[in-house]
């Protein structure tokens, strides 16, 4: 409670209707009390706030917990299961703007496909360039 309101604070005003109008008084630690009897029986915060935080206690928040524990339980899957197969096929859909009327191709990586392959050798090749360009800048400025 006290991380998501920041208590004891200061009171413009008394909340409740019998108490308007009236000076607010506040004990040694700062917090506002009932001006004829001394006591902490007086409302810090507005009603509107307090059904905000009891709505995300009692609602929002067992609501979370409860999803949470289904998705645990049964029937949200976490991807994390199958690692390792995950990305033995990877499919790239492209859309060919040349051809009229052309429909978008599936175009499918397997393991040990040449084509994944020279695509892996580019991609290494082009890292390389950019660490030598890297390197020349790095020693352009020592």
């Amino acid at each position: 409670m006290s991380m998501l309101v920041d208590l004891p604070k200061p009171l413009d005003e008394y909340q409740e209707k019998e108490l308007k109008g009236r000076t607010v008084c506040y004990d040694v630690a700062g917090w506002p009390v009932h001006p004829d009897s001394g006591e902490r029986s007086v409302r810090i915060l507005s009603l509107k706030t307090e059904f905000c935080l009891n709505l995300i206690f009692f609602l929002a928040y067992p609501l979370a917990l409860i999803l949470r524990l289904c998705s645990l339980c049964c029937c949200i899957k976490n991807g994390g299961d199958d690692d390792e197969t995950c990305y033995k096929r990877v499919n790239i859909i492209r859309c060919k703007a040349d051809k009229k009327n052309s429909r978008p191709e599936v175009d499918r990586y397997y393991d040990n496909d040449l084509r994944e392959a020279s695509d892996t050798h580019y991609v290494i090749q082009c890292m390389k360039e950019s660490q030598l360009s890297l390197e020349k800048l790095h020693n352009s400025f020592s």
